[in-house]
């Protein structure tokens, strides 16, 4: 380039050298013609603007040939050895910044979603907090209930066994026998009472006044060639008693005395008796 603007430069001055002995001769022309002195002065201006204009446009040239040669040097050392980490560095600076618009959109997006986990996750400790509460609420509602529960399933047994208490006190002077024939359809407690009192003084030799018995009956529904078991209900503790002593004798003949026991009591009765047998 700088040997194309030596080729250059002496054909500018060529120019020049014919501009000024063109100027001479022009002058010496004017002075030898003076007729001619309205043409000269105005090929003089077009001639001398055109050499501005060539002047202008040689100078922008080396401007560009100047910048052009600087590139070139620029670009020559960076492909050298001795500028490859620049090289790389530039490239390295480069590629982060593609991935940095690149990536961008996706970091902001996924910033997003760390808050909202974020949120979602502070909301979860929230509510296992809320629930810890209300399942020690809970807990505790279901001993205070345990123990209610519990108090109540002892008030209820306490009062089973007051009720059981005063029920078999009720019974303290009745009997039940069983093994008394004579049964019958709709059977009264009159010849109920009869019935009895005949069987004890056949069977033992024991009488027993009818005003010493509040009441007898037959227990269940009648049923044809079965004997029904008997209720007594004395009006003594003594007379109950005085037939009691009596039972084995009776037992002789299939007749069996036993407590009028209420359900329960009845009911533990058998449970002691089943056990007494596999003992």
């Amino acid at each position: 380039m700088s040997e194309d603007n030596n080729k250059k430069r002496p054909a500018s001055a060529s120019l020049s050298d014919l501009d000024s002995s063109g100027a001479n001769t022009q002058a010496s022309n004017t002075a030898s013609t003076p007729a001619k002195e309205n043409v000269f002065p105005v090929f003089k201006e077009a001639k001398q603007t055109k050499k501005g204009k060539k002047a202008k446009i040689e100078d922008e040239t080396d401007g560009i040939e100047k910048q052009l040669a600087s590139i070139n040097a620029k670009l020559s050392n960076m492909l050298t050895k001795k500028d490859t980490p620049f090289l790389k560095q530039t490239i390295k600076d480069t590629i982060c910044e593609l991935k940095d618009e690149l990536f961008k959109p996706l970091i902001h997006r996924i910033e997003i979603l760390e808050s909202d986990l974020m949120d979602q996750a502070k909301e979860i400790e929230t509510l296992k907090s809320e629930m810890t509460k209300r399942d020690a609420v809970i807990e505790t509602l279901d001993e205070e209930n345990k123990r209610l529960l519990d108090r109540a399933q002892a008030d209820a047994n306490y009062v089973d066994k007051v009720t059981n208490e005063l029920e078999q006190y009720g019974r303290r002077n009745n009997i039940r026998i069983s093994g008394i024939n004579g049964d019958a359809h709709r059977q009264t407690s009159e010849a109920t009472t009869e019935l009895f009192r005949n069987t004890i003084k056949e069977k033992t030799g024991v009488y027993i006044d009818e005003h010493e018995i509040d009441i007898a009956h037959r227990l269940g529904k009648f049923k044809q060639g079965k004997q029904r078991p008997i209720i007594v209900k004395f009006v003594r503790r003594q007379t109950k008693i005085k037939v009691f002593k009596h039972a084995k004798q009776l037992r002789q003949s299939s007749i069996y005395i036993n407590e009028d026991l209420t359900k329960l009591n009845q009911e533990v009765l058998s449970s002691v008796r089943m056990k007494e047998r596999f003992l």
